[in-house]
């Protein structure tokens, strides 16, 4: 069973189709000629099949993957770079990155960017500090900030579900349960059946909500209560465990409170300057001058806290970023998830129907293990 609020498999394809048809992807993908920038595609989870198949479509049609470095030094010059070039990233720094991208990247003679969270190095299922050096020094991988912790936050007193071991630890990295004074994810993750709250990404402009001290304790200790772990085994718990929060936020006269603007600004700041700090200082002669947001978003509290710090390339989703809302000196780059990297022009170009189609199976095929 997943998180109420993610989107459905069908919702995620018509958004995506939406998309095409509103002109948000790089021509090449709907069939157009190229343009004259380089391509940046990301990726999250590596799964090696996939991955091989992806590395070895470039290569056989002769596109080389260039370095972060050459990439600014092309688009300061015109924009771009004529040519089969493409930028590859990754985000999150999962361990699959060293134990399957690492090495297919090395022996393919590819590079690429990885964008990190140093909150979660060293954790189950993510890089150790020691691989992201030894990726880092080796010229392949260039370690790159995806904020100190890639927090989302809750935004209102909205409850649209409870933590329950049915949820996978991905999204758990995502779940908006922080610690009520660092403000930083709880781990290994929150007691269950505390409540998920309407969240957003940590990095845009909504002010985070403190929670409800009282609805937490009572949906625990009603989890407690009636069996634990085992609670979540019993048919209808979540609708049960709905109605007592409902009692319990029904009684409370507790008014919502939220984070003030300077706890925001600092808050957001932190994000910013200790993952620089932080990647400065655990890897030898590090300079950090790019950075990808979290799920894609951004607030003005973020640009104004990148301004200062060093950031001169900032990178997002498919969406384009207004100009006039980033500072002198800093570029925001788009970039198109991996699975399109068939539809660059050359021999055995996937058509766009196949490409969705894969996207729709997959997407169904997680659904159902959720």
């Amino acid at each position: 069973m997943g998180v109420a609020g993610t989107l459905s498999a069908a919702d995620e394809i018509i958004s995506l189709v939406k998309a095409l048809g509103n002109g948000d992807y790089p021509g090449f993908v709907a069939g157009k000629r190229m343009e004259d920038k380089v391509p940046v595609f990301y990726f999250h989870r590596v799964d090696s099949g996939s991955f091989q198949k992806q590395l070895e479509y470039l290569k056989n049609n002769g596109y080389k993957s260039i370095s972060l470095k050459e990439f600014e030094d092309a688009y300061t010059r015109n924009g771009g770079a004529a040519g089969k070039k493409v930028l590859l990233t990754f985000d999150d720094g999962y361990e699959d990155l060293y134990t399957t991208a690492y090495p297919l990247l090395a022996s393919r003679g590819f590079r690429a960017v990885a964008f990190v969270s140093p909150f979660w190095l060293d954790r189950p299922g993510y890089l150790t500090w020691k691989q992201a050096a030894e990726m880092d020094s080796s010229g392949i991988i260039d370690i790159q900030s995806h904020s100190y912790s890639h927090a989302t936050i809750p935004v209102s007193p909205k409850v649209i579900g409870f933590f329950h071991p049915g949820i996978s630890p991905t999204e758990l990295k995502d779940m908006p349960i922080l610690e009520r004074k660092s403000g930083l994810p709880i781990l290994p993750h929150p007691p269950w059946g505390s409540p998920i709250y309407e969240y957003h990404s940590g990095l845009e402009d909504s002010r985070r909500y403190l929670g409800n001290e009282e609805l937490e304790r009572g949906c625990i200790e009603f989890v407690s209560d009636h069996g634990g772990i085992q609670f979540f085994e019993q048919k209808g718990w979540e609708k049960r465990l709905r109605e007592r929060a409902k009692s319990i936020q029904d009684a409370s006269r507790e008014s919502p409170v939220f984070e003030s603007e300077a706890g925001q600004r600092k808050r957001i700041s932190f994000e910013v300057t200790a993952a620089l700090k932080e990647l400065s200082s655990r890897l030898k002669g590090k300079e950090v001058t790019a950075m990808a947001f979290p799920r894609h978003a951004a607030g003005d509290c973020l640009l104004t806290a990148v301004k200062d710090s060093g950031i001169r390339l900032i990178f997002g989703g498919i969406l384009p970023l207004d100009s006039h809302r980033l500072s002198a000196g800093v570029r925001y780059i788009t970039r198109v998830n991996a699975d399109f990297i068939p539809r660059l022009p050359g021999r055995r170009r996937q058509s766009l129907f196949r490409i969705l189609a894969k996207k729709l199976s997959l997407r169904l095929a997680g659904s159902k293990r959720d």
